[in-house]
């Protein structure tokens, strides 16, 4: 259950930003705040089923997500 993830914020309006939380049994903590063009990578521990990546947008309308998820091996 070790990935790495790439997320990238896609959107050209400089006000729309993407933050990322990693909710671990219901504790949410590590956000991560991309703007427009920005991106990251990490790797993830995810050793339960409640263990979630969360992706919220500053906008109504929603913000475009570009994002891979691969395995470690």
């Amino acid at each position: 259950n070790q990935v790495y993830v790439f997320l990238r914020n896609i959107a050209t309006t400089a006000a729309k930003t993407i933050t990322v939380q990693f909710n671990k049994n219901g504790t949410r903590d590590d956000v991560i705040l991309l703007n427009n063009g920005e991106y990251t990578m990490f790797p993830w521990l995810c050793n339960s089923a409640t263990d979630k990546l969360e992706i919220f947008s500053n906008d109504a309308a929603g913000v475009k997500v570009e994002y891979l998820i691969t395995p470690m091996l």
